[in-house]
C-alpha cells in the first residue's frame, strides 16, 4: 500500500509535469492558433459565386494558380494542372473540407514542397497582391500560410512530446514496480527534479536559438533573393561591360574611320565606299564598325526615313554626313530627293530656309540676308562655285570690334555663326577646279544598283503592303524606347545600389526596389525580343517583293548604259520611279477590276488578279518590262530598239544565254588554228562558212542535236525560206531536244545572218512576253493627254529631212488654239527671245515650241536652269525639237520627255515632202516641160536619198543629198528648160561636179551618179527622139512608152494635183528594184543591220570601265574576253609571233615588199603583247595603272581598236577581228617569206588576205613588172582575166589571185549574172590571173569592178575588169564590188 501511495505520489507530479509540458506546447501553438482560426473564418465566408468566377477561367492569372496549387498539396493533392484545380473547386462542401483539414497530418515532404512555392512565389501570396486577382483566392493564401506556420511550430515541438512520452513510459514502469522500494522512489524523484532543471535550462536555450534562427532564415531568404535578381543583370552587364570596353578600344578608330568617311569618300558612289571602307578596316584591324550606326541612334534615322530621306544605306550615310560636315557641302542630287529633304528637316527643327539659284536676279540680296540674319541657305542648280561664294567658303571673316564681317560682293556683310549653305547640283559629272573642290564637301547621291533596289522595295510596299513598312517602323520605334526604359532601369538600381548606407541584405526597400525593377527589365527583355521576331517576320514578307525591287534596278541600270550608244539616250531615275509606280497602279487596278466584277476566284482569276504573291510579281514584272521597254523604244531611234530589246533580254535574264553562246553571238571566239567544218553542208551559203567554223568549234553538242547530215532535206527548205527565223525545221523537235530562244537566234545567225534582226525581234518577244517589239505608234496627242506636266519637256529628238512642225502646229490648234502656241527657230540671235517668250508662255498656260536646238547646244544650260527656275501656269507645255548632238546637255536629256521623230522612208514620202516645198503657183507659173523634168528631178532626188539605205552597197558611204542640193537643182533646171531642151552635159557637169557630186570622194559613187543622170535626164525620158533638137519634137502622149519606174509615167501638165496624184499612187514601200539594186539587197542591209547592234552591244557592256574609276574587279569582267581571245590566239605561236623576224636579202621588190611587211607584222604582234601582259600586271595588281593603258583599255572593253594601234594597220573595226588578222597575217606571211626566198612566190596561188598592204604589194608587183619588162612604170595598166588556165598574153609577170568574193553579182560561166532574191550576198568569185601590161583588154564586154579590202568598203584597193552582157549601167547601178575574203 505504501508503495502504491508512493507510486501515486509519484504519478501526481509526473502529473504535473506532463501538464507542464502540455502547457509549453499550447504557450508555442499559441501564437499561430489565430491566425489559422482567422484563415478558417475567411474561407468559411467564401462564397460559392467567387469559387466559380475561377473555374470559368480558361486559364487562371499566375498569382491564383501558384496559391490553388499550394492548397491542392497541402490537402494531398499532387495533380497541380488546372483540369484539377478546377475539379478539387468544384466539389460539394469544398469549402468544409479545408475547414476540416488537421495540420497534424501536413507531412513533412509535402511541407517543404509548400514552402518552396511560397519562397518561389512570395507576390503570389501577399494579400494586396491576391486580392486584386481573386477575392476568394486571397483567403485560401492566408490559409496556406498560417497552415504551413501552424505545421513548422508543430514540428519544432516534437522533442518535446517525445518527452512527454517518455514520462508516460516511465509512469508505467513505475506502476509495473509497485513492488520498488521507496530509496528507489526517492531517488526517482531526485531524479526527476534535476531533469527539471536541466529542461528547464533547455527551454531557455532552445528559445534564443529559434529566435537567432528565424532572422538568419530571413537574412538568408533576402541573401538569395538578391543574388537572384543580381545574376541575370550581371550576365548582361558583363557583357555590355566587355561590349563596352571593345568599343572604348576602338572609339579612336571608329571616329577615323567616320571622318575619313565624311572628308575623303562622300562624295564617290556607293561600291567605291564599300571598297575603300573594307580596306580602311582591314588597315585598322576593325571588324564591327557601321558608319552610321557609329553617327547615329535608330531613332534618329527612323526620324530621317519620315522627312523623306529614302531609307537605303547610302542615302541615310548623305544625309549624316549633310548635317555633321564642318565643310558647305556639295550635294550631288540627280533626282533631288536630297533637296526635299532638307527642306523637310529644317522645317520639322523649326529652322528658317531659303532656296534659291545662280541665275536668280535677287541671288545675291537672298545671299545677303541669309548670312547677316544667320538662317539656312540651299542653292540648287550648282553647275560650279560662283566667285562671290568663295568668301563665304574659305570663311575669311573680318573683326571689326564686336562683329565679324564677310565680303560680299563689294558689300561687307554682318556674320551669324548659324548660317548654313548648302549647294545642290543635278548633274552627276561636275567637275570643280582644285581651288574650289577643296572648299567644299562632295556628297554623292547617285544612285547604285543595291540602293536603287531598296528604294523600290519601299515604293512596292508603300504601294502593295502599306502596314508592313508602317508595323516595321512603329517596332523600331517601340524597339528604341524600350532599350531607353532599360537602360534608364539599370540607371535607377545602379544609383539605388550606390546610396543605400545599411547592409544590404537589410535594406528591405532597395530589395522591394530591385524586384520592381527586374519585373519590368524582364517585360522589356521579352518585348524587345517579341520584337526582333516580329520583324524577322515582317522582313520575310517584305523580302518576297525583293525580286520584283531587283528587276526593276537591273532594269534602270541598263537603260543608263545606253548613252553609250548615243549620247540622246539620257534618262533620270524620277522619269524611272514614275514607270515603276505605273505598272504597280496598273496592277492594282486589275486587282480592283478583278474584285468589282464578282468574278469566281478560280486559279486563272488568280493569275490573272495577282492574288497569289508569285503570280503577282509575275504580272508586276510583265507590266514593268512591258510599260519601260515600249516607253524607252519611243525615245530610240528605230535602228536601236532591237539592240534595247537584247540588252534588256541579256541583263534581265542571264541564264537565258550560256557565256559560250553569247560569246559565239557577240563575235568572241576563236576558232582553232587550222579548224575547218569537217563536213560543210552542200546548201551552206560560202559567205556563212566562216560563221559555221565557229559555231561548230564552239558548240558541237548543239550542232549534233540539229542533225544536218540526216536532214539535209529539210535544212535546205529551211535555208531558202523567207522566213527561217520563224521555225526551226522539223528535224531539231525530232532531236527530242528544245531549242532556247537564243540558240534560235545563233541557228540564224550562222545560217541566215540576213534574217538575224528578225530573229532577234521573236527572241525580245518572247524573253520579256511583249506582244510585239515594235512600240505603238506615236501619238503627240497621247503624249500630252496622258503623260507630259508643266514641269517636263518635250523633245523630239528628230533625224535629217525630218520635221514635225505641222503635226505639232495642227495638235496645238485642237488642244490650245492657234493664238496661244507659239514656235521658234533657233539660230543667231534668238537666244534672248526664246528666254522672254519662255517665261510669257510660262505665265500666261501657251505652248511654245524652240527648234533646232543643236544649233544652239552652248545657250540650253542656261534654257535648261531658266525653265528649271520657272513656276509654270498648268497649261503650259514646252516643246523642243532637236538632231541629236553629242555637246546636248544630259541633264536636259533626262529631265525631257522624249519622243524620236524620223522621217518616213520611202521614194513616195520623199517625193511627197518635195511637193510640199514646190507651192501650186509656183508649178503654175511654168511651162508643162520644166514641170515635167522637175518631177524628173524629184524622183532622182528621192533615189539617192532612199539608196542610202543599202550602203556600202548603194552607196560606199553616206552622202547628204540635203534639201539645199534640190534647191538649186530646181533653180537651174528652171532657168534652163524654160525656153526649150536643155544642155544634157552642162547639166550633167553641174549636178557631178558642183550639186550633188561635189562632196563625193568615191569614183565608185560619182560613177552610180552619173549614170543616174544619163539615164533620167535624157531626151527619151521627156517622149523625145535622141536627136530632137526642140520640145516641139516630142511624141503625143499616147504614144511615149519610156517610164521613170515601172507603172510611173510622167505627167504631161504644170498642175500640182495631177503631180500628187501620180505620187500617190506609188507604193508605200520600196524594193531594191527601184534603185536597179540586186533582188537580194535587203539581205546585206539587215546583215549590216545585226552587225552593228552587236558592235554597240559590245560598247554597252563596256561601259564601267570607261566610265572613268578603276575598279579591278570590273576590269577583270569586262577585259577578259578580249584577254582570252589573244592567249587563244598566240596559243602554240611562240615561233612565228615572238623575237625578231627572219632576216632576208632583198632581191626583188616583191621580195622586199614581204620582207617588210613581216616586220610590220611582228612589230604590231609584239606591241599588242606588251599591252596585254601590262593589263594583265595591273588586274591582278603587280603594276599600277596610267593614264595610257587606261585609254587602250577603254577601247579595248568597247570593242574597238585603240587608235595608236589603227595607225599602224587599218583592219577592222572590231578588236576581235584585228587581232585574228594580226596574228592569222604574221603566221601566213612567214610562209610568204620562205616562199619568195626560194623564188616560187608568184608561180602559185596567192590570197591577198594574208597581207595588211595588198595595194603596196600589187605597186611592187608593177615595179618588178617594169624591171623584167624594161617598160616605164606609168606605162603600165593593171590587167586581169577571170577562171583557171585563162592568161593574159601580153604579160611579162602575172600573178593568181584566189580568196576573192563578189558582191552584188555572180560569176556563171565566165560572165556576169544578176542576183535573184535568195542568193547568197555575197559569191565566190574565180581565180584573178593578174598582171600589169601596157597595153589594156577592149572594154567592150569588160566592166570595171571596184575591189576593196573589206565588205565596209572603206578602203579601195584596185579597179579590176569583169566581163559582162549588156548595157554597162545595168551593172554599175548594182552596187556592185569585189571584196578581199576576211581571213
Amino acid at each position: 500500500k505504501k508503495e502504491a501511495e508512493a507510486l501515486k505520489a509519484q504519478l501526481g507530479v509526473e502529473g504535473k509535469d506532463l501538464a507542464a509540458h502540455t502547457a509549453e506546447i499550447e504557450k508555442q501553438l499559441s501564437g499561430v492558433q489565430p491566425l489559422l482560426d482567422a484563415a478558417k473564418e475567411a474561407v468559411g465566408h467564401i462564397k460559392a459565386e467567387n469559387l466559380n468566377e475561377i473555374r470559368a477561367l480558361k486559364m487562371p492569372p499566375e498569382a491564383i494558380r501558384d496559391v490553388l496549387e499550394a492548397v491542392l498539396c497541402v490537402m494531398g493533392i499532387f495533380d497541380t494542372s488546372w483540369i484539377s484545380m478546377k475539379k478539387f473547386l468544384a466539389q460539394r462542401g469544398v469549402v468544409q473540407s479545408i475547414l476540416d483539414f488537421d495540420a497534424h497530418d501536413l507531412k513533412a515532404d509535402v511541407r517543404e514542397k509548400v514552402r518552396a512555392l511560397l519562397d518561389q512565389k512570395p507576390n503570389s501570396f501577399k494579400p494586396e497582391v491576391i486580392k486584386r486577382a481573386s477575392v476568394a483566392a486571397a483567403p485560401l493564401a492566408a490559409w496556406v500560410t498560417a497552415n504551413l506556420q501552424y505545421a513548422e511550430v508543430l514540428q519544432r515541438t516534437e522533442p518535446l512530446e517525445a518527452e512527454l512520452a517518455k514520462l508516460k513510459d516511465s509512469l508505467q514502469k513505475t506502476q509495473a514496480k509497485l513492488g520498488n522500494t521507496e530509496d528507489q522512489l526517492k531517488k526517482v524523484d531526485k531524479k526527476v527534479k534535476e531533469m527539471k532543471k536541466t529542461f528547464k535550462n533547455l527551454t531557455s536555450e532552445s528559445e534564443k536559438l529559434r529566435i537567432g534562427l528565424e532572422k538568419a532564415e530571413e537574412i538568408l531568404k533576402g541573401a538569395q533573393e538578391l543574388l537572384g535578381k543580381l545574376t541575370g543583370e550581371k550576365t548582361r552587364w558583363e557583357e555590355q561591360v566587355k561590349e563596352l570596353d571593345e568599343q572604348l578600344q576602338e572609339v579612336s578608330n571608329y571616329s577615323l574611320l567616320s571622318a575619313a568617311y565624311m572628308i575623303y569618300i562622300s562624295g564617290e558612289d556607293e561600291d567605291k565606299r564599300r571598297h575603300m571602307q573594307a580596306a580602311w578596316r582591314e588597315k585598322l584591324g576593325v571588324k564591327h564598325y557601321v558608319f552610321k550606326d557609329f553617327m547615329r541612334t535608330e531613332s534618329k534615322l527612323l526620324a530621317y526615313k519620315s522627312e523623306g530621306l529614302p531609307a537605303d544605306d547610302l542615302s541615310m550615310e548623305n544625309g549624316i554626313v549633310i548635317l555633321e560636315s564642318m565643310q558647305t557641302c556639295l550635294i550631288i542630287d540627280p533626282a533631288q530627293q536630297a533637296f526635299e529633304w532638307l527642306k523637310t528637316h529644317f522645317a520639322h527643327n523649326r529652322i528658317t530656309v531659303d532656296t534659291t539659284t545662280a541665275a536668280d536676279d535677287r541671288f545675291q540680296t537672298t545671299l545677303e540676308l541669309s548670312v547677316r540674319f544667320g538662317k539656312t541657305l540651299i542653292i540648287s542648280e550648282v553647275d560650279k562655285v560662283e566667285p562671290i561664294l568663295y568668301p563665304i567658303l574659305r570663311q575669311d571673316l573680318m573683326t571689326a570690334g564686336p562683329k565679324r564681317t564677310v565680303q560680299i560682293g563689294e558689300k561687307q556683310i554682318d556674320w551669324q555663326d548659324s548660317f548654313r549653305l548648302y549647294l545642290i547640283t543635278r548633274n552627276p559629272n561636275l567637275l570643280l577646279p582644285p581651288d574650289a573642290a577643296a572648299l567644299v564637301s562632295m556628297v554623292n547621291f547617285a544612285i547604285t544598283r543595291s540602293g536603287l533596289e531598296g528604294q523600290l522595295l519601299g515604293v512596292t510596299l508603300q504601294h502593295e503592303k502599306p502596314e508592313l513598312e508602317e508595323q516595321k517602323s512603329k517596332l523600331l520605334q517601340q524597339e528604341e524606347e524600350y532599350k531607353m526604359q532599360l537602360s534608364g532601369l539599370e540607371d535607377t538600381l545602379l544609383r539605388d545600389l550606390a546610396a543605400s548606407e545599411t547592409s544590404l541584405l537589410e535594406n528591405k526597400a532597395l530589395i522591394d526596389s530591385l524586384n520592381q525593377i527586374k519585373s519590368k527589365s524582364v517585360t522589356i527583355v521579352q518585348s524587345l525580343e517579341e520584337s526582333h521576331s516580329l520583324q524577322e517576320s515582317i522582313d520575310r514578307q517584305r523580302n518576297s517583293y525583293r525580286s520584283f525591287a531587283s528587276v526593276g534596278s537591273s532594269l534602270f541600270f541598263l537603260i543608263k548604259s545606253l548613252p553609250a550608244v548615243n549620247h540622246m539616250y539620257q534618262f533620270s531615275l524620277s522619269v524611272f520611279l514614275k514607270l515603276f509606280n505605273a505598272a504597280l497602279k496598273e496592277n492594282a487596278d486589275q486587282d480592283a477590276l478583278s474584285s468589282s466584277t464578282g468574278e469566281p476566284h478560280t486559279l486563272e482569276t488568280r493569275r490573272r488578279s495577282g492574288g497569289d504573291i508569285s503570280d503577282k510579281i509575275a504580272n508586276l514584272k510583265s507590266s514593268l518590262l512591258r510599260r519601260t521597254y515600249f516607253y524607252v523604244c519611243r525615245s530610240l531611234f528605230k535602228v536601236d530598239r532591237l539592240l534595247f530589246g537584247m540588252h534588256m533580254c541579256h541583263g534581265l535574264f542571264p541564264v537565258a544565254f550560256e557565256e559560250k553562246e553569247w560569246d559565239l553571238f557577240m563575235g568572241r571566239t576563236v576558232v582553232p588554228s587550222g579548224h575547218r567544218a569537217t563536213k560543210p553542208p552542200t546548201w551552206l551559203d560560202p559567205d556563212t562558212l566562216p560563221a559555221f567554223n565557229a559555231f561548230e568549234s564552239q558548240l558541237p553538242e548543239l550542232l549534233r542535236d540539229m542533225s544536218l547530215d540526216n536532214h539535209a532535206d529539210d535544212w535546205y527548205r529551211w535555208m531558202r525560206s523567207k522566213e527561217p527565223e520563224a521555225a526551226l525545221p522539223s528535224a531539231c523537235n525530232a532531236a527530242n531536244k528544245k531549242f532556247s530562244p537564243f540558240q534560235h537566234l545563233l541557228i540564224t545567225q550562222t545560217f541566215r545572218p540576213d534574217r538575224v534582226p528578225h530573229a532577234m525581234e521573236q527572241t525580245v518577244t518572247k524573253l520579256l512576253k511583249l506582244p510585239t517589239a515594235q512600240p505603238p505608234v506615236l501619238s503627240l496627242a497621247n503624249v500630252v493627254d496622258e503623260e507630259s506636266s508643266n514641269t517636263e519637256p518635250i523633245l523630239l529628238v528628230t533625224t535629217a529631212g525630218a520635221d514635225p512642225s505641222q503635226e505639232l502646229q495642227d495638235l496645238a490648234d485642237k488642244k490650245v488654239g492657234r493664238e496661244k502656241f507659239t514656235a521658234l527657230a533657233m539660230g543667231g540671235g534668238q537666244m534672248e527671245t526664246a528666254s522672254k517668250l519662255l517665261r510669257e508662255c510660262a505665265l500666261q498656260g501657251s505652248w511654245l515650241c524652240l527648234k533646232n536646238l543643236h544649233l544652239v547646244v552652248a545657250w540650253l544650260p542656261q534654257l535648261e536652269k531658266e525653265f528649271n527656275m520657272l513656276e509654270p501656269h498648268e497649261s503650259f507645255r514646252l516643246w523642243l525639237t532637236s538632231e541629236p548632238h553629242d555637246k546636248f546637255p544630259a541633264l536636259l536629256l533626262s529631265q525631257s520627255l522624249k519622243v524620236t521623230f524620223e522621217a518616213p522612208p520611202g521614194i513616195k514620202n520623199n517625193m511627197m515632202k518635195t511637193y510640199t516645198l514646190w507651192s501650186h503657183d509656183f508649178l503654175r507659173n511654168l511651162s508643162p516641160f520644166p514641170a515635167q523634168v522637175l518631177f524628173i528631178l524629184a524622183w532622182f532626188h528621192a533615189i539617192l536619198q532612199e539608196r542610202r539605205n543599202y550602203i556600202p552597197q548603194g552607196w560606199v558611204k553616206f552622202h547628204e543629198f540635203s534639201t539645199a542640193d534640190l534647191r538649186c537643182a530646181a533653180d537651174i533646171i528652171v532657168a534652163n528648160c524654160s525656153k526649150d531642151l536643155p544642155d544634157w552635159p552642162t547639166l550633167y557637169g553641174l549636178f557631178e561636179n558642183a550639186i550633188y557630186g561635189g562632196r563625193m570622194d568615191s569614183n565608185a559613187d560619182v560613177r552610180i551618179l552619173r549614170t543616174y543622170l544619163s539615164g533620167y535626164f535624157n531626151n527619151e525620158m521627156l517622149g523625145l527622139g535622141h536627136n530632137a533638137k526642140s520640145i516641139k519634137d516630142a511624141a503625143p502622149p499616147s504614144k511615149r512608152t519610156t517610164q521613170l519606174s515601172k507603172g510611173l509615167s510622167i505627167p504631161q501638165s504644170n498642175q500640182h494635183d495631177d503631180f500628187l496624184k501620180v505620187i500617190g499612187n506609188l507604193s508605200d514601200v520600196d524594193g531594191p528594184q527601184h534603185f536597179m539594186l540586186p533582188a537580194n539587197s535587203d539581205r546585206l542591209v539587215q546583215r549590216m543591220l545585226a552587225q552593228k547592234i552587236v558592235d554597240n552591244l559590245n560598247r554597252i557592256g563596256s561601259a564601267s570601265v570607261s566610265s572613268g574609276g578603276f575598279n579591278r574587279e570590273q576590269w577583270a569582267k569586262q577585259l577578259e574576253p578580249v584577254m582570252h581571245l589573244w592567249d587563244a590566239l598566240t596559243k602554240d605561236r611562240n615561233k612565228e609571233l615572238t623575237g625578231d623576224p627572219p632576216k632576208s636579202k632583198p632581191i626583188t621588190p616583191v621580195t622586199s615588199f614581204v620582207a617588210m611587211e613581216l616586220a610590220l607584222a611582228m612589230k604590231l604582234v609584239q606591241k599588242v603583247a606588251a599591252t596585254m601582259q601590262e593589263i594583265k600586271d595591273v588586274v591582278s595588281g603587280h603594276a599600277l595603272l596610267s593614264s595610257k593603258l587606261q585609254q587602250l583599255a577603254q577601247c579595248l572593253a568597247e570593242g574597238s581598236v585603240p587608235l595608236s594601234w589603227d595607225k599602224d594597220w587599218e583592219g577592222p573595226e572590231q578588236i576581235s577581228a584585228w587581232l585574228k588578222g594580226i596574228v592569222n597575217r604574221t603566221v601566213a606571211l612567214h610562209t610568204w617569206l620562205d616562199l619568195s626566198q626560194k623564188d616560187t612566190l608568184l608561180k602559185g596561188k596567192l590570197r591577198l588576205n594574208e597581207l595588211f598592204r595588198p595595194q603596196t604589194f600589187l605597186n611592187a608587183l608593177r615595179q618588178e613588172t617594169a624591171q623584167k619588162s624594161g617598160i616605164a612604170l606609168d606605162e603600165l595598166i593593171l590587167d586581169c582575166q577571170w577562171g583557171e588556165g585563162h592568161v593574159l598574153p601580153s604579160a611579162q609577170l602575172s600573178i593568181q589571185i584566189e580568196g576573192l568574193n563578189i558582191q552584188g553579182v555572180k560569176f556563171e560561166h565566165g560572165k556576169l549574172v544578176e542576183l535573184s532574191a535568195d542568193s547568197p550576198s555575197v559569191n565566190v568569185a574565180p581565180v584573178c590571173n593578174l598582171a600589169w601590161v601596157q597595153t589594156q583588154q577592149d572594154f567592150k564586154h569588160l566592166v570595171s569592178c571596184p575591189a576593196y579590202f573589206s565588205g565596209t568598203r572603206e578602203k579601195h584597193l584596185c579597179d579590176l575588169l569583169v566581163p559582162c552582157q549588156g548595157d554597162h549601167s545595168r551593172w554599175i547601178l548594182t552596187g556592185f564590188a569585189l571584196l578581199i575574203d576576211p581571213i
